[in-house]
């Protein structure tokens, strides 16, 4: 699919301008993969991507390139962000790198950042 994408599930929408959909078999989908300025709002939450993938057995979205979850002021941003339909709880892994000095050797990611009402924490 191509263009203004939606999908619900449940009380969850994902839109993204290009889907692909594998099935599991004729009634079950398999995974979802989802592109370009990926959205899912869930209530107060959104999050948002550049690409994501949802498992429909699990209820699992992966959402990577530059990933973003907000809740009010609240921020999480790392470099994938897993969220968890099904039980409404979010996971994330490492941030962007630090920036290395001039000739030092490429600097590892960063933590998740977690910013709360614009202070952040680490």
């Amino acid at each position: 699919f191509e263009g203004n994408v939606l999908v619900r599930r449940g009380a969850v929408d994902l839109r993204c301008a290009a889907l692909d959909v594998r099935y599991a078999d004729a009634d079950h989908i398999d995974r979802v993969l989802a592109t370009g300025g990926v959205e899912v709002r869930h209530g107060a939450r959104t999050a948002s991507s550049a690409e994501a993938e949802l498992v429909g057995a699990t209820g699992r979205i992966t959402l990577t390139g530059d990933p973003r979850l907000s809740e009010g002021p609240n921020t999480l941003v790392g470099t994938t962000i897993v969220l968890w339909l099904d039980d409404e709880r979010a996971t994330c892994e490492g941030g962007p790198p630090a920036p290395a000095a001039p000739g030092a050797p490429a600097a590892e990611g960063a933590p998740c950042r977690l910013v709360v009402d614009g202070s952040a924490l680490r």
